[in-house]
């Protein structure tokens, strides 16, 4: 066995450190993003099991509400406050038409028959010039002790 020296087995310290820290990296890169896709795919599961059904209120509300402004309701003798009731476009259609015949009706507290008190246009104030102050008055006398005040003679 003769022949050329052969180097004693060396182990690469820093390479194997390199790797170690690379595959550690690695690895929690991967838990993390396998986290995040967990996070992601099963938020609607979740959200649906916390909040799930809360919209259903406000739909149905608002399909009542908008079934209230568009349909035609007449009045019932066995309810005595009932009220008829005409969709909200035939509505506005009306107050436009009585509107372009008398336009006071728009504002329900005036109405057609009362007349404003005050004029369109108020009428322009004169400057006044400044008087002199009042001369003081003096205090009436004081009655005479022993009558009384407002008392009168007697006679």
């Amino acid at each position: 066995m003769s022949g050329a020296p052969r180097n004693s087995d060396k182990l690469n310290t820093l390479a194997i450190a390199t790797i170690g820290v690379c595959a550690s990296a690695l690895v929690y890169v991967s838990i993390a993003m396998l986290q995040a896709f967990y996070a992601n795919d099963s938020a609607d599961v979740q959200t649906m099991a916390d909040y799930g059904g809360q919209e259903s209120t406000a739909q149905s509300l608002k399909s009542a509400q908008l079934g209230n402004i568009n349909e035609y309701q007449m009045a019932s003798a066995a309810n005595p406050g009932s009220t008829y009731q005409v969709p909200i476009e035939r509505a506005m259609e009306m107050v436009a038409a009585a509107a372009k015949n008398d336009a006071s009706n728009l504002v329900p507290a005036i109405g057609p028959a009362v007349q404003p008190n005050a004029p369109a246009v108020p009428a322009p104030v004169a400057p006044t010039e400044p008087t002199a102050p009042a001369a003081p008055t003096t205090p009436a006398p004081a009655p005479a002790p022993g009558t009384a005040p407002g008392a009168g003679n007697g006679r």
